[in-house]
């Protein structure tokens, strides 16, 4: 049997109509940045990246794979990342198996 490894990928859509929020689309670039940065640091990224085509046309908002204990977890660790908690994006979070196989 493959080796699996229980991960979650968390998709997260840009609203049609974003909430207000008083920070500018630098600042909450970098913070979310830094959130990835301080993931990884944690052990819990395990990758990210903008939902985007071989052209560079945006399909969603971006994705994030991490390693949580549970669902809930992720969803919390989810709900914390800056364009979600400023209601700029809205997130779903799926659980996945990454498996892999040998030669």
């Amino acid at each position: 049997m493959a080796p699996m490894e229980q991960l979650y990928v968390c998709l997260s859509e840009m609203k049609d109509v974003p909430d207000q929020t008083n920070l500018s689309a630098e600042e909450l670039g970098w913070q979310h940045h830094a959130y990835l940065q301080n993931l990884l640091d944690r052990g819990i990224l395990m990758g990210s990246g903008s939902a985007k085509d071989e052209t560079g046309r945006r399909h969603a908002g971006g994705i994030i794979i991490v390693r949580a204990a549970s669902l809930q977890e992720a969803e919390a660790i989810a709900a914390r990342e800056p364009y979600f908690a400023n209601g700029q994006r809205s997130t779903r979070v799926i659980p996945w198996q990454r498996t892999w196989f040998g030669d």
